[in-house]
């Protein structure tokens, strides 16, 4: 398999096959000045400073979700100065599957690239929301909830993105529910929940899972959000992101979940300690694909993502300078 995939070029499309819902994205650098950043930003996307954006603001505004935002986050900055620092964050509008939204990606992933000194080092992540609608009851969240538990190792692998290990802080800031310390008990807790506050009860109120579903309580935020992603500027591999995330959370949907081989999966359910090496496994990788994407070009991208068969040409573009050191 892994010599057809090399074959084949991951194309950057004007529209994907995804559900028709709303998502945003979050790209973490270092390396570049954040005034530098900020001030070379405001020149191709203006924006209003006071304005409040929908991954990061107690208030919702949406008026205001206008355009790509350049915030500061501890994770990634390095103090150089008194007033200085290396490092930030660029948070997306609201974006729509659409051939605006696309071209503005690529435009701040090709402007990013372009900053002097910038790097993805291996603290950097790429974090992607969507609207919480998207599962509008309990039983659709728990379902995707069953699905992330049993397919855990294989979405980190594919979120390693490019490169083949995780970033440093990853099980710090993006923990595998895999290694919740009564995972075994929370699996059997799935089916007797019937309420949000339940489940959050279940998780402890923990928001830095790879699947944070905290949101989902909490009144001032509005997202699912997939936080497993390694850091990158290549606009393929966040959109291929989007592609697997958006997919992965629509197959939780009551009319799409094969809710009979999930509980098969679950009672025959082994914690897998994931680390620096997560092992291929083709047979969990395919059951994923064939149930969450139905055209084979999907299944595809997926692979090739999943087996790290990019071409050198996208690699380059990542920046991943700390994986080739």
């Amino acid at each position: 398999m892994k010599e057809d995939l090399l074959k084949i070029n991951i194309e950057y499309l004007d529209k994907i096959n995804i559900p028709d819902n709303p998502f945003g994205i979050e790209i973490e650098f270092a390396g570049a000045l954040y005034k530098q950043v900020e001030q070379n930003l405001k020149q191709i996307f203006y924006y209003d400073d006071a304005a409040e954006y929908w991954m990061n603001s107690r208030k919702i505004k949406k008026e205001k979700y206008e355009t790509w935002k350049l915030v500061k986050d501890a994770t990634v900055q390095k103090r150089i100065g008194f007033e200085e620092f290396e490092g930030g964050e660029i948070n997306s509008p609201i974006l729509t599957n659409n051939k605006k939204s696309w071209e503005e990606l690529k435009q701040i992933c090709e402007f990013l690239r372009k900053q002097e000194n910038i790097k993805i080092d291996d603290n950097c992540a790429i974090h992607i929301h969507t609207d919480k609608k998207i599962l509008p009851t309990i039983k659709e969240v728990i379902n995707l909830l069953k699905l992330w538990i049993v397919y855990e190792d294989i979405i980190y692998k594919f979120s390693y993105g490019e490169i083949d290990i995780p970033r440093k802080l990853l099980f710090s800031y993006a923990k595998p529910y895999g290694q919740y310390r009564n995972i075994l008990e929370l699996i059997n807790k799935l089916d007797k929940i019937e309420t949000l506050e339940e489940l959050m009860q279940a998780i402890q109120y923990e928001r830095k899972y790879g699947l944070n579903i905290l949101n989902l309580i909490r009144d001032n935020k509005t997202t699912l959000e997939k936080r497993t992603s390694n850091g990158t500027l290549n606009e393929k591999i966040i959109q291929n992101d989007v592609r697997f995330t958006l997919n992965l959370i629509n197959y939780a949907k009551k009319e799409n979940f094969d809710e009979e081989f999930i509980k098969y999966k679950l009672k025959n359910y082994e914690p897998i300690f994931l680390n620096k090496s997560v092992k291929e496994d083709k047979e969990k990788a395919e059951e994923l694909a064939t149930r969450i994407f139905k055209e084979e070009i999907d299944k595809l991208y997926f692979y090739k993502q999943y087996y790290k068969t990019y071409n050198q040409n996208d690699i380059e573009k990542t920046l991943h300078l700390w994986y080739y050191q």
